[in-house]
């Protein structure tokens, strides 16, 4: 790696869960309580990198985690930072080893 990096973006993904999910609870005997869920396991996933000099939060919010989630929000990433070279610290997450992730945004191609 040779020149200058401008920014380094440390990435990551989270689920938010639109349920409760209920394990034990304690009752009086005889007033035992049913508790109502959803019965669905839905949920948000959020795709999100910090900029370690700035702490510039740039996310995105989808659906599902898969690599063309992932891609879409690389260039999202890249549009956000128009000028200087990126470094991305990315975990070792399933999204991150996909094949069509191997085409990265190039900002010399324009948007998509």
């Amino acid at each position: 790696m040779t020149g200058k990096i401008d920014h380094v973006l440390f990435e990551d993904e989270s689920m938010i869960r639109d349920y409760q999910a209920i394990q034990k609870t304690w009752f009086l005997r005889g007033k035992q309580r049913i508790i109502q869920t959803t019965g669905k396991h839905r949920g948000v996933k959020l795709l999100a990198i910090v900029d370690y000099g700035t702490g510039k939060i740039v996310w995105q919010e989808d659906e599902q985690y898969t690599a063309e989630t992932f891609l879409c929000f690389l260039k999202k990433v890249v549009a956000e930072y128009p000028t200087g070279k990126i470094v991305m610290v990315l975990d070792n997450a399933r999204i991150h080893h996909y094949e069509i992730t191997g085409t990265v945004p190039n900002r010399d191609e324009g948007p998509t």
